[in-house]
């Protein structure tokens, strides 16, 4: 007995050696179970494995069967030979689950024969029944060795080498199924894995690289046989490693970014991250290397810097200043904004900007950007002043929110417009200027019927004041009531001049900034015409007004509005003169029509031949002869009125002469 055990122990040396050579399960079991079967005499053996088919259903199936001194038992006709777990008992599941060997005294499957007695032992992988072993016990030599533990260390055996290829398998299935090219290299520089992705980027198949070396995984990525990442970490080289683009060693992992000009449809760029393998003794067998195609995001990222880079150029040579602040701080800022705060020696915080806001601004810009965090959707534009010392800087400001690391943001950008408020300051002054020319241009004109309005006026009291020294000299009794309306007619004769006096005043002085007022458009029509009306009436031209009592007030200001009227009039006086008619008629009409406040000055002249009517507004167009006329009245009572939203224009009317109507909103509805 002690001779048999020595040499079952030297058969399981030999099971063990050849289990470790073994890659592959048919072969191994084959093998194993060969030696087995000549080392214990036995007539047949043979493994049926569970295969599971869904869930918990399962057949079992043999995978190799053994009769001593023949070759292995293949397929029949139909396959696999499938073992009917229903001639085994309820008893003898609950042994074999629990890692029992059982006897059965009867056949099992057809490959057994007759044989009425075998063995039949579990071999389990890890936690779970794997298969079944089938051993014929009929011989006699059987009978002697073939004992329960003898079974037991077998399938012990076996349960280790398989749990070890059931280990295997699952990484190989976990690294097949990795979306990212995944190989391993040994120490000798052998690849033992090269996943599907490799296969599906590189085109070299599972067998063109898998057991072979000399640098072979490196021909579809560089073209030639060269050391990669992961025999760069086996076998440190500086010279090869300063080749990529980028090579982090850190421990033993490294990471990086390889440029690779021979890969099938083109050079690409690639990321990888290699680790080295170590074993339980921390001995080093290999390196696991796996890849990333990052091509279209280099490029992406080569175009969003350079997206990146026209995007600050503008920002940066605009001359604006650009903000993003948050309730509490401004976390960007353009050079625009540095240089700003710089020139007033100002650190760059969001307390620090409110401070330089105008005092009389900063309530307004403050409530507008607040604005923003309660409806944000809606921007805003503004317009601010900043105090830096005795200079006022003007600023337009466009104001928005948006989402920024998951929290509004109020996105600010400001343009310096000071020039521009100089400018326009200029342009409003030559404007004045220019109207205030033209009314004095005007008053030249009006002239002699200036003189003729204060004329009489003054012969009234002239007359009255001659009588009463008359009556001194002839020494009449002067009757207190006649003396009393002698005195009477000249204060009303003085107050009439007085108020030409003042409308000659008002009209002609330079205009002072002023915001829109409410203006009776009639009042304005009958200042001109207690100037002027005389001496229309002088040169035959007979006055026609037509004033709306109800004519409602308009936004202006009542010293251009009467320039206005005074242009159009004296328009209309010279074109009447001019003609030969002797019913020569101006007419004044207001109304209010369509919801519009409106004026018409016509009269019966000539009219204005087609030709000439899209000129008219034109600065210093002129029919007049030279020294005649400026060639600027129409053109700045159209300047003038599109200051209040108005507009004017002309058409010829059915008596031959020329109209010219102004339209402006009423008091309420100024845009």
């Amino acid at each position: 007995m002690r001779d048999n055990e020595v040499s079952l122990m030297r058969t399981f040396k030999e099971i063990v050696e050849i289990l470790d050579r073994s890659s592959f399960m048919i072969e191994g079991l084959e093998n194993a179970l060969r030696v087995f079967s000549c080392a214990t005499g036995v007539n047949r053996t043979a493994i049926y494995r569970k295969k599971y088919l869904e869930r918990d259903d399962y057949l079992l199936t043999q995978i190799v069967c053994i009769k001593s001194n023949e070759a292995p038992i293949g397929q029949g006709e139909f396959g696999p030979e499938q073992l009917d777990r229903r001639l085994i008992d309820t008893t003898g599941w609950e042994k074999l689950n629990k890692g029992k060997s059982i006897s059965i005294k009867k056949p099992l499957a057809k490959s057994f024969g007759k044989h009425e007695k075998m063995w039949i032992a579990p071999i389990f992988c890890e936690d779970d029944l794997f298969g079944l072993l089938l051993v014929d016990a009929s011989s006699t030599h059987s009978k002697l060795l073939l004992i329960e533990e003898v079974l037991d260390y077998f399938c012990s055996i076996l349960k280790i080498w398989i749990d070890k290829l059931n280990t295997t398998k699952q990484l190989e299935d976990v690294i097949e199924t990795l979306p990212y090219p995944t190989c391993v290299l040994r120490p000798d520089g052998l690849i033992t894995v090269w996943n599907q992705a490799f296969v599906d980027r590189t085109g070299f198949q599972k067998d063109q690289v898998i057991g072979r070396g000399d640098y072979v995984h490196a021909i579809p990525f560089y073209g030639e046989r060269r050391p990669t990442a992961p025999d760069l970490l086996l076998h440190p080289d500086k010279q090869w490693e300063s080749k990529y683009r980028e090579f982090n060693k850190v421990g033993d992992g490294v990471s990086g970014l390889a440029y690779c000009p021979e890969m099938v449809g083109g050079a690409i760029f690639l990321t990888f991250k290699t680790s080295l393998l170590r074993d339980l003794n921390n001995r080093v067998i290999g390196a696991i290397h796996c890849v990333r195609d990052v091509t279209k995001e280099k490029e992406v990222e080569k175009e969003l810097r350079r997206s990146e880079d026209r995007y600050r150029t503008i920002i940066e040579f605009a001359g604006i200043g650009m903000m993003l602040m948050t309730k509490s701080d401004i976390v960007y800022h353009n050079e625009f904004v540095s240089d700003l705060f710089e020139s007033m020696n100002r650190p760059i915080s969001l307390v620090n900007f409110r401070d330089l806001i105008h005092r009389e601004d900063r309530d307004e810009v403050i409530a507008c950007i607040e604005r923003l965090y309660r409806t944000p959707r809606k921007s805003s534009q503004i317009e601010f002043r900043i105090q830096n010392g005795l200079k006022i800087l003007y600023f337009r400001a466009h104001v928005g929110i948006l989402k920024y690391q998951e929290q509004p943001i109020v996105h600010f950008i400001m343009d310096n417009i000071t020039d521009q408020k100089i400018l326009a300051e200029k342009v409003r002054l030559n404007d004045i200027k220019m109207c205030h020319e033209d009314r004095l241009t005007s008053l030249g004109i009006m002239a002699a019927g200036i003189a003729h309005e204060l004329n009489q006026p003054l012969n009234t009291i002239r007359v009255v004041a001659e009588g009463l020294l008359f009556g001194r000299d002839e020494g009449w009794m002067l009757d207190e009531n006649d003396l009393m309306d002698d005195m009477q007619m000249i204060s009303q004769q003085v107050s009439r001049m007085s108020a030409v006096i003042q409308n000659i005043r008002d009209f002609s002085r330079m205009d002072k900034w002023e915001g829109p007022r409410r203006v009776d458009l009639n009042q304005a029509v009958e200042n001109i015409f207690s100037m002027m009306g005389r001496q229309l009436e002088a040169r035959g031209i007979s006055v026609r007004m037509k004033l709306n009592p109800s004519l409602p007030h308009v936004m202006a200001n009542l010293h251009r509005m009467e320039q206005v009227i005074l242009n159009l009039v004296v328009n209309a006086s010279q074109a009447l003169q001019e003609c030969t008619r002797e019913d020569k008629m101006l007419q004044v009409e207001t109304n209010l029509e369509d919801n519009m406040v409106q004026l018409k000055v016509q009269d019966n002249a000539v009219g204005i031949p087609s030709e000439l009517k899209h000129k008219i507004f034109d600065p210093f167009f002129t029919t007049k002869d030279v020294g005649q006329g400026t060639g600027l009245g129409l053109s700045i009572s159209k300047s003038i009125l599109s200051e209040y939203s108005g507009e004017i224009d002309v058409f010829n009317n059915r008596n031959g002469g020329a109209t010219f109507r102004v339209v402006l909103p009423p008091k309420g509805i100024l845009n």
